[in-house]
């Protein structure tokens, strides 16, 4: 996505990954260097990283993990 769909002051794109996770987490998280209000998806429930090496494959790893339990639990 474009970085100024972040409201990043930067031309060029950008890789990021929507993620969803408890509200009370998100609203800690957000920071606007690595996490973001999520893109294209309810802000509430969900949360956009930026993939640009800020963030640890371990640390996305741990995300992933918790999104993909949110979601599968409301299947």
């Amino acid at each position: 996505i474009p970085y100024r769909s972040l409201g990043i002051d930067v031309d060029g794109m950008t890789d990021v990954c929507n993620l969803k996770n408890r509200p009370e987490f998100i609203q800690e998280l957000i920071d606007y260097k690595c996490f973001y209000p999520a893109y294209h998806m309810n802000k509430t429930y969900w949360f956009t990283i930026l993939l640009d090496q800020k963030l640890s494959w371990k640390q996305l790893q741990k995300l992933i993990d918790e999104s993909y339990r949110l979601v599968s639990a409301g299947k």
